[in-house]
């Protein structure tokens, strides 16, 4: 009785669910068309792509990391001093 009463306040959980994950899942399938419109060499590009720029980021992340280390680093000896 009191899962008829939630369930006409709440909703059924699962097509809740089901409604969230729809517009992803029609995102994937229209993704996936597209993908298989592409040649093998066109797909090997685009993968290289992602590689450069996963590449350029993981560089900018590390560049900005160090820089927050030196900057801590300086800190610490600012407050040792204290």
């Amino acid at each position: 009785m009191l899962d008829k009463i939630l369930k006409l306040f709440l909703g059924d959980t699962s097509k809740r669910t089901l409604s969230e994950i729809n517009p992803i899942i029609d995102s994937v399938k229209a993704a996936e068309s597209e993908l298989q419109n592409k040649s093998d060499q066109a797909l090997r590009a685009e993968t290289e792509g992602f590689r450069q720029r996963l590449r350029a980021e993981s560089e900018v992340q590390i560049a900005e990391r160090d820089l927050l280390k030196i900057q801590a680093d300086s800190e610490a000896d600012v407050d040792a001093k204290d």
